[in-house]
């Protein structure tokens, strides 16, 4: 009897092969994406504050200096929410072709056990992500403890210091991503029957990992408008 495939890394014929190689390399360039956009967006806002240094010296300016000044912030506020909608769009596409490909390449060969296990990793990452977060940033946690090791690599070496910095920025979103993506195609409906002696998964992960999806993608555009408003302001 032919071997038949139950996993995404099982043994597939060609098309199947094909249609996993897609999928992974679609999600891996969602991360790679979703590691690259606050960096980015951050050093576009960066580029945006010598234009708010004129503030200060507002008061020698004459009223259309002034007014050339505003209409220059102003321009530069609006390209950089142009190229953040822009990311944020083709971030959005990247997760919904990794997520239908990933469907493509399981939907002939997938199992309940298999669906559950991809539900359970997205859950796994979601709640990484928010631990993260509120260690991050929380005032009495250690937040501060985590940007002085950043400040001692930095001091250390420059470049490694960069490396360490972008990692930090990106892997909250990164692990949203990865949890989307997950929680997206393991909700798929299980196309093969469980192995003869094999108990079934119980569906209570099913309502976990729509959940778990639901907060991944309000706790993604969260972050965005954050980072969006921050750059802003």
């Amino acid at each position: 009897m032919d071997a038949t495939p139950s996993s995404l890394t099982g043994s597939a014929t060609p098309p199947q092969r094909t249609r996993k190689i897609l999928a992974i390399i679609l999600a891996g360039l969602a991360v790679a994406a979703s590691m690259a956009w606050t960096p980015a967006l951050l050093s576009i806002s960066d580029a945006l504050r010598p234009l708010d240094g004129f503030d200060v010296y507002r008061w020698c300016f004459s009223d259309a200096q002034q007014a050339q000044l505003h209409a220059l912030t102003a321009q530069a506020q609006q390209e950089f929410s142009v190229i953040a909608l822009i990311g944020l769009v083709m971030l959005v596409a990247l997760v919904a072709l990794s997520i239908v490909a990933g469907r493509r390449a399981l939907r002939e060969t997938a199992s309940s056990a298999t669906l559950a296990r991809m539900g359970k990793w997205s859950l796994a990452f979601l709640v990484g992500e928010l631990a993260l977060a509120v260690y991050l940033i929380g005032n009495a946690t250690g937040g501060r403890f985590f940007l002085d090791i950043e400040d001692s690599i930095t001091g250390f070496s420059p470049l490694l210091g960069t490396v360490v910095t972008f990692l930090a920025a990106g892997i909250i979103p990164a692990s949203l991503v990865v949890s989307m993506i997950l929680g997206g195609i393991a909700l798929l409906r299980p196309t093969i029957a469980p192995a003869s002696g094999e108990t079934p998964p119980k569906r209570i992960w099913r309502i976990l990992t729509r959940i778990g999806l639901v907060m991944a993608s309000l706790s993604a555009l969260a972050l965005f408008a954050l980072i969006y408003l921050g750059g802003c302001f």
